[in-house]
């Protein structure tokens, strides 16, 4: 079965079904992403990604690092979420949870949603030039068709008046 659903309106919904591996807390519900974030929306988690580093982004581990990165894409990105993630008092949502895997497999769901968002327009896009071309071809092949028929009448005419000056000069 497929997890996630795309939206015509450039979004998509999955439903996540966990474990977490720390806590033992089952989550489940269903988020709404954005496939297509906007520049400012990319811009703003950049901003926030940075901040959430702190000072001395260098000198942060690997694992906060990771963590800042999907907290940020994934505060510019979640269009609705079930209650588990948006507690209304941590910033970003999701930071409270304790159980890093159920962020990283939102954060994945959610780049994975851009990802499929991305190929079915291109799918759609390559499936409409072919049609292009279809149409493209059979218009030209009408217009041939219409200057040959023009050449025919033309020539046609002009030998009904070859034979007229024949007729005419005997």
């Amino acid at each position: 079965m497929k997890k996630i659903k795309l939206n015509e309106d450039g979004t998509a919904e999955f439903t996540i079904n966990t474990v977490g591996k720390r806590t033992n807390q089952t989550y489940i519900g269903k988020f709404k992403v954005t496939c297509t974030p906007t520049p400012l929306q990319i811009i703003a988690a950049d901003s926030e990604y940075r901040r959430l580093l702190g000072q001395n982004p260098a000198f942060a581990s690997e694992t906060v690092s990771n963590l800042a990165f999907a907290l940020s894409q994934l505060q510019q990105r979640i269009l609705n979420s079930p209650p588990f993630w948006d507690d209304g008092d941590t910033f970003p949502a999701g930071g409270q949870i304790k159980d890093i895997e159920v962020i990283n497999e939102v954060l994945d769901l959610a780049l994975e949603a851009e990802i499929e968002f991305k190929n079915k327009l291109e799918q759609e896009t390559a499936e409409n030039l072919k049609i292009i071309k279809k149409q493209l071809i059979n218009i030209e092949k009408d217009i041939k068709n219409k200057n040959k028929k023009q050449e025919e009448k033309e020539l046609e005419g002009e030998e009904v008046e070859l034979e007229k000056e024949i007729k005419d000069s005997e």
